[in-house]
């Protein structure tokens, strides 16, 4: 499998919003009502919301990939900066590409742009009823470092290792 990871345009917004839709309705399920999970992505990952990002990705502000597979948008992982810490925002495949090495494949894209950056660390919210990515996360070295606002939510520390001259 070929995966082709792209920077993050308007034209892609439908399918980064398909893809979201997909994976949230299958890790939240048990948690949030499917009202609840219709509500969210209709609002964060309209194809407004998500063409907000265009300005930011283009400028080099923000890390905003989809990773492509036969043509097809299969994931995505947006990362960046607000009040002067990096953030993980939101990392999905659809739930037929999970276990399959494209996620790692994006995390560590996204490390590599943050190194750029010289961080030296990264935070992601997480609820922990997210089994899938709980133990994703967890594979990857994240650490728990507290709780989040709302409530079922952690907000998870990854340090990063410096890269080798």
């Amino acid at each position: 499998m070929t995966v082709e990871l792209q920077d993050f345009t308007c034209a892609l917004a439908p399918q980064v919003k398909e893809v979201a839709s997909a994976s949230w309705h299958q890790a939240y399920s048990g948690i949030y009502s499917r009202d609840h999970i219709d509500r969210f992505i209709a609002e964060y990952y309209s194809v407004q919301a998500l063409c907000r990002c265009q300005d930011a990705v283009s400028a080099g502000d923000e890390f905003f990939k989809v990773a492509i597979v036969g043509g097809k948008v299969v994931g995505f992982c947006h990362m960046g900066a607000s009040e002067e810490l990096y953030w993980l925002y939101r990392l999905y495949l659809l739930p037929g590409y999970q276990r399959s090495g494209i996620g790692s494949i994006m995390l560590s894209s996204g490390q590599a742009w943050l190194r750029s950056r010289h961080a030296g660390e990264y935070f992601a919210v997480v609820h922990q009823g997210n089994k899938i990515a709980m133990g994703f996360y967890r594979k990857k070295k994240f650490t728990v470092y507290g709780p989040a606002e709302l409530p079922g939510e952690v907000v998870l520390r990854k340090t990063l290792r410096r890269a080798s001259p």
